[in-house]
Order: structure tokens, then C-alpha cells, then sequence
């Protein structure tokens, strides 16, 4: 029997966790960084919405409730922040967002080979969400990956659910 990989690591003590989500994906940085930071690719893999050019510009993905952010650094191709949520009083999941500690999503590209790119995500969360948090992270990578490696976002049915039972939470 083989046991699956988790992509995504969660370290801490008391309150905070830190998440870091990395996977190597078989596509050059600037792909993976179109892939990340375009609209046009995102709404593929991950939800549709608005993606601004520049820092301070707006980061919203799905409606409100979802994902509505600010971007903080947008060094191409290397380092893509934004801001988890503006406004947390419109957050779907409030029990999963601390303003202090999760408000900053931070992405690192770094080209391993002529047509390899590590991605490496890190974000902290509270300790009640930080296991749904990390296999939601798993599953995202898991379709930016297939996006960028094949222009097809690939995932099964129930994907989420056994990624949840992967990384324990329930």
C-alpha cells in the first residue's frame, strides 16, 4: 500500500500554525506565474473573479465571501502576496481567519531547471482551521499543477473530502 504525500506542512505551537505548501511543477516560471497571477488561467483551476496587475490592487476570487484581498508584492516572476481577506465580517468561514496571524497569502517561485518550477506557499492560520486549511492548499496545488503542466485542470470527485481525511480534520 502506498501512503499518499502530503504537499502541504503544518507547524506551530499553541494558537498559530504555519502552513507551507510546495510542489514542483513541470513548467517554466513564467507559466507558473501566468498560471498563478492571470485571471484567464485561474478561473481554471481555482475559482473566477478579479486579479489586479500591481500592488494594491484588489485580489477577489469567487464572490465576496470567498476571497476579497489586496496584493502586497508582485515581484514577476518570483514572489506573488496578497491579502486572505479584507473584510472578515464577509468571510464564508470566519472560525478559519485571524486577522493577526492568516491575512497574508505569500507565494515563491523559483526555477529549479529549464522547465521545472518550485511553488512554495506560506501562510499562518489558527489552530481550529489550520488542518482544513492545509488540505485545501494540497488541493488547490494539485490543480494549479495540472493546469500549468498540461493546460487542464485535473481533479476526481470527493478529491477535497479525502484530502481532509489525509491531513486529519474532519
Amino acid at each position: 500500500m502506498v501512503t499518499e504525500r502530503k504537499l502541504t506542512e503544518v507547524h506551530g505551537i499553541g494558537a498559530v500554525r504555519r502552513l507551507q505548501t510546495r510542489n514542483e511543477i513541470r513548467a517554466p516560471i513564467d507559466v507558473v506565474w501566468d498560471t498563478l497571477t492571470q485571471i484567464e488561467h485561474v478561473r481554471h483551476w481555482w475559482a473566477d473573479g478579479h486579479i489586479g496587475s500591481r500592488v494594491g490592487e484588489r485580489f477577489q476570487l469567487g464572490g465576496e465571501e470567498d476571497l476579497d484581498g489586496t496584493i502586497v508584492t508582485m515581484m514577476k516572476p518570483h514572489i506573488f502576496a496578497f491579502t486572505w481577506h479584507d473584510s472578515l465580517e464577509k468571510a464564508a468561514h470566519p472560525e478559519w481567519i485571524d486577522a493577526a496571524t492568516s491575512s497574508l497569502v505569500h507565494f515563491d517561485l523559483i526555477e529549479v531547471a529549464q522547465d521545472t518550477t518550485l511553488l512554495t506557499l506560506i501562510q499562518f492560520s489558527p489552530i481550529a482551521g489550520a488542518l482544513g486549511a492545509a488540505a485545501g492548499w494540497h488541493h488547490i496545488f494539485e490543480m494549479l499543477t495540472s493546469y500549468a503542466e498540461s493546460g487542464e485542470a485535473v481533479t476526481t470527485p470527493n478529491r477535497f473530502d479525502e484530502l481532509k481525511q489525509l491531513y486529519g480534520y474532519s
